[in-house]
């Protein structure tokens, strides 16, 4: 082989290297960046409206009452009710904590007697998830009290933080 062809031949490695090293580098930020987005740990972060609730997907009310929940980092929520609480005389807000668990399939939220020693009540949600919508779907599960009893199946949240 002749030194023209040699130089040719080390060129062409050189750059397939070159782009083997650049699909590598885009794969991998790609591959990162799209995982990250769809995380639910990640998305689920924030504070999230109750906008629609309802026995079945296809018989939802609008819900106006000003009611959220937050997903905190450490695995803790909070729910806010704001409105007037006539029972109470209140007009102002209603807080409540509780804990929450969420993988690929499930979203588990406790919620703990006022001293946070005893679970009251657990419910475990189906979930799609996105940057901007919740859909949760109550699924059957042992209520610590021994109740299992649904209200509402379907629950809409949309993001607001």
């Amino acid at each position: 082989m002749n030194q023209k062809a040699k130089q040719k031949s080390t060129v062409a490695v050189l750059c397939m290297v070159c782009m083997l090293f650049l699909a590598t580098g885009s794969f991998l930020s790609c591959t990162k960046k799209g995982s990250d987005e769809n995380d639910p740990t990640k998305l689920i972060l924030g504070k999230w409206e109750l906008t629609a609730t309802g026995m079945y997907e296809n018989h939802l009310s609008e819900r106006t009452d000003g009611c959220y929940w937050e997903f905190l980092p450490d695995g803790t929520t909070r729910t806010f009710v704001t409105g007037y609480f006539p029972a109470e005389g209140v007009d102002g807000l209603f807080a409540g904590t509780g804990t929450y668990e969420i993988d690929a399939e499930f979203l588990v939220c406790k919620s703990y007697s006022d001293d946070g020693t005893t679970c009251i009540k657990e419910d475990q949600y189906r979930y799609k998830l996105d940057t901007n919508q919740l859909q949760l779907i109550r699924e059957p599960i042992n209520q610590p009290t021994g109740l299992d009893i649904f209200i509402t199946n379907f629950l809409i949240l949309k993001r607001v933080e």
